[in-house]
């Protein structure tokens, strides 16, 4: 009997659903799919200048953006693992668990996140095969209309060209895999006190009263755009 193919969606920096090509692509070429998220202990540590590399409104912002991503993959019958732990800790253990054959991601270009992507792909298999996407651009990088020796120095010059000459490229639409694609998720959603912070309530005074997650990106996009006397005139 041949065996299923299985998928592991990677969220790193593309904590939603709407318009996700990682998240897209995997369950168009997979019978079975899961995904992860790792709150990575090394972003939650003081560093060598005295501070932490995130604090807590940022944390509070990532746990209510990563709650609202398991809920909405929830409604496609996707579960999210998600873990406190180094993602080279985590991600080889479920790859290896679940006989997981493509690993989808968002390709970043900083060093931290690549040196990570290379110590995941050190700990598994070289039958484990690894998928990247941009997906984070207005416009795609290979949709650029210049090499690099040609880009012009002055920003609006770019930006006219690119104007011109390119088109948005259709977004992502996801379907539901089936019922049976939601496995049993024990992995819990680590909480302010886990990430080694006092939890606490937002000032009702605040100049930006916005919650993470992409059911509030949306709501922000919509009023905006459609709900802002001055930009309907726009």
């Amino acid at each position: 009997m041949q065996k299923k193919q299985k998928g592991l969606v990677w969220f790193r920096n593309d904590l939603r659903v709407h318009d996700n090509e990682s998240l897209t692509n995997a369950i168009n070429e997979n019978e079975t799919v899961i995904a992860v998220y790792s709150f990575d202990p090394r972003h939650f540590e003081e560093t060598n200048f005295g501070f932490k590399k995130t604090e807590k409104f940022r944390a509070k912002f990532l746990i209510e953006s990563v709650t609202v991503l398991k809920r909405n993959l929830e409604k496609l019958n996707i579960p999210l693992l998600v873990y406190h732990q180094k993602p080279e800790d985590s991600i080889p253990k479920i790859i290896a668990e679940n006989e997981i054959s493509l690993v989808y991601f968002q390709e970043e270009w900083t060093r931290e996140e690549m040196e990570v992507l290379e110590n995941v792909k050190l700990k598994v298999l070289d039958s484990t095969n690894f998928k990247s996407t941009y997906n984070q651009f207005i416009f795609h990088p290979e949709d650029i209309p210049f090499d690099i020796a040609s880009i012009p120095n002055v920003f609006t010059q770019f930006r006219n060209q690119c104007e011109k000459s390119m088109e948005i490229r259709t977004e992502f639409t996801p379907k539901p895999m089936p019922e049976d694609n939601l496995i049993t998720n024990e992995t819990v959603i680590p909480s302010m006190k886990t990430l080694g912070f006092t939890d606490f309530e937002t000032d009702s005074r605040t100049a930006f009263p916005f919650g993470g997650g992409e059911d509030e990106a949306m709501k922000r996009l919509q009023n905006y755009f459609w709900g802002n006397q001055k930009t309907k005139c726009l």
